[in-house]
């Protein structure tokens, strides 16, 4: 324990024990000879409570001199990997604009932009929510919020309980070869075990809603921890009868079974309903055009197994399958007539393992498979214009990464092949990573890579010859320059320039962008039918970030952001993408004065998205606003 005369060192196999620990709010060392130290910030004790801390060390190749084991709270430089910034439960909980929803804490991040205040969509680096990806506990989950959007990858807010969360990791960009079909980034949030010694109950109250969590031991090597919520800004609209406000609730458990001292298989299920209503009467009131109601169900299962084979040999498997639902019953006000009666379901298996083998301490190899099954199916009774709509498809990975150390150059070579049923189509993505370590303290990075992404299923199904569309690309080069300020301060800057090839567009609508739809207060992509891949885009940009974690009271982060996102329309014509923000400034800082509070604030500019001009003549002769479709983009 850091600044305490208390420790301990760990068995054979890596456990440790630390007994009698105050309640509070302490920072843990970990160190050892041949490996990387790690200082991990903000471990929070609870009175009567165990608390699990999880802490993975990176090899380092030692030499005859004498060696000086320092800890710090980011990863060294031989592991670290470019394009990405981690959070721990206590930074994701002391977000001020989290709101009880894990995926706002990333909107702190400069890389990261924000569609709308309502929305926790993540626009990374110049790219469509669309092109992101999840994995909770290495199980894909393609939707973790209420309100899904269909094809799409954000809501309202998620349904991950934050009090669940270990840790959270975003990669924009840089990633290896056990990633892929995603071109913008990754989130992998690690979710904490139930207490496996006692039983706990524990009430919440937020600005969205209440709920509580129960957790415990069930068998002495089984625990469990449960979950639920419901939103209250409805209730309180109603006993005040001042209109509607939506509703969601959820429900989320976890049961951890540790088989022996090598091998653990943790089971997650997440369950989430999103309803809005407007009667003809309330709509009348607020001048609202439709009255009606839309429900949303989404449901995701994994199953997580891990096993350490030897000292130097381990596998994680995850199997997952989703399934989102939703019902969408519109009517006019003027004369009831129904207007939209569309529902929609979305199916998703999928299952990834990895095996990694470090042979000694400057190798390290993983070799893995990833199989993704996914269905949908689009219906709207009351629109005659919308065919009903159905795709399914599967698509295979194989994939290997080799990261191999000589003297202070670090290289990760990686490919990932994949092939599309559908399409009957195989592509390559080629990945590489090379590290140079200048000090201790500071480093260099460049990588690259190619990372395919198939079409949304919703795109697909809107005509059979969407098939056989090339499958959308990009071409990622990232370099970065890393100092450790000190032990708990990591300064990055990064350039990077993604080279988009394949994207979707329609010759019904040759200046849009279709992946760039979905995006806010949008539930699904519109009916075009045949579509084309022949749209090209590029997004480029700088970053710079400070990241101060938590060993005195302080913590802060403060980062910049500049970008241009842009793609060639059907026509030639060279356009802003709806995410061109260009410049972001963010800062978040807190202070823990003692182990009962805390108080944090943020600050953050955002350039805006690119919108597209009201054409004021066409629509004073319509009656209606009318968009300017030449100047698609074009203002802000």
């Amino acid at each position: 324990l850091f600044r305490s005369d208390r420790g301990t060192v760990t068995d054979k196999h890596g456990r440790f024990e630390i007994v009698a620990v105050l309640a509070g709010t302490w920072v843990v060392d970990v160190s050892m000879v041949g490996y990387s130290g790690r200082r991990e910030p903000d471990v929070v004790v609870r009175a009567n409570r165990t608390t699990t801390l999880d802490v993975e060390l990176t090899q380092q190749t030692m030499t005859t001199r004498d060696v000086v084991v320092t800890s710090t709270a980011f990863d060294a430089a031989r592991s670290a990997r470019s394009g990405t910034i981690q959070l721990s439960a206590e930074e994701v909980r002391r977000a001020p604009n989290g709101f009880g929803d894990p995926l706002r804490a990333m909107m702190n991040i400069p890389s990261v932009a924000q569609s709308e205040d309502a929305i926790n969509d993540l626009i990374v680096r110049g790219g469509s929510p669309v092109e992101n990806g999840f994995y909770i506990d290495g199980v894909f989950i393609p939707n973790i919020s209420h309100f899904p959007q269909q094809g799409g990858t954000g809501g309202d807010i998620s349904i991950v309980n934050m009090d669940f969360v270990q840790s959270m990791t975003l990669s924009a960009g840089g990633y290896d070869a056990s990633y892929g079909d995603r071109m913008s980034a990754f989130v992998d949030i690690a979710l904490r075990d139930g207490d496996a010694e006692r039983h706990h109950v524990q009430a919440d109250l937020n600005m969205t809603g209440f709920g509580g969590v129960i957790e415990g031991p069930i068998t002495s090597n089984v625990s469990y921890l449960l979950g639920v919520r419901r939103s209250w800004v409805d209730l309180l609209v109603a006993l005040l009868d001042v209109g509607r406000a939506p509703n969601f609730g959820d429900v989320q458990g976890k049961m951890t079974w540790r088989i022996n001292e090598t091998s653990t298989i943790s089971l997650l299920s997440m369950f989430g309903r999103s309803e809005y209503s407007r009667s003809v009467l309330n709509a009348r009131e607020n001048g609202e055009n439709t009255f009606g109601r839309e429900v949303y169900d989404v449901f995701s299962n994994g199953l997580t197994w891990r096993s350490f084979w030897t000292d130097n040999l381990s596998t994680q498997t995850g199997l997952g399958w989703s399934r989102t639902t939703s019902e969408n019953t519109w009517s006019n006000v003027v004369d009831s007539v129904m207007t939209q009666d569309r529902t929609s379901s979305d199916d998703v298996v999928n299952v990834r393992s990895i095996t990694t083998w470090s042979p000694n301490t400057a190798s390290n190899i993983d070799i893995g498979t990833e199989v993704r099954w996914q269905s949908t199916h689009n219906v709207d009774a009351a629109d005659a214009a919308f065919p009903e709509l159905s795709y399914t498809g599967t698509w295979i990975s194989l994939f290997t990464s080799w990261r191999q150390s000589i003297g202070r150059l670090t290289a990760t070579f990686g490919l990932r092949g994949t092939y599309y049923s559908a399409q009957d189509r195989i592509v390559l993505d080629p990945r590489l990573q090379m590290n140079y370590e200048i000090s201790e303290r500071m480093w260099l990075s460049v990588s690259g890579g190619i990372v395919h992404q198939q079409l949304p299923a919703p795109l697909l199904a809107q005509a059979p010859e969407n098939i056989r569309l090339l499958i959308p690309q990009v071409v990622q080069v990232l370099a970065g320059w890393y100092v450790l300020l000190d032990a708990s301060t990591k300064l990055s800057v990064e350039l990077y320039d993604k080279r988009y090839a394949h994207l979707p567009s329609s010759s019904l609508v040759p200046y849009r962008l279709l992946t760039d739809e979905v995006v806010g207060d949008v539930a699904g992509f519109d009916f075009y039918g045949p579509l084309t891949t022949s749209i090209t885009a590029r997004a480029f940009g700088a970053e710079a970030v400070v990241q101060r974690r938590s060993d005195n009271g302080w913590y802060w982060t403060a980062g910049a952001s500049w970008m241009r996102s842009e793609y060639i329309d059907l026509k030639g014509i060279r356009r802003n993408r709806s995410f061109d923000n260009q410049l972001i400034l963010t800062a978040v800082i807190g202070w823990t004065p003692d182990d009962e509070w805390f108080v944090s604030g943020r600050w953050a500019f955002s350039g805006g998205r690119a919108v597209t001009p009201v054409d004021v003549v066409a629509s004073a002769s319509s009656g209606e606003t009318v968009l300017n479709v030449a100047q698609w983009n074009a203002d802000r």
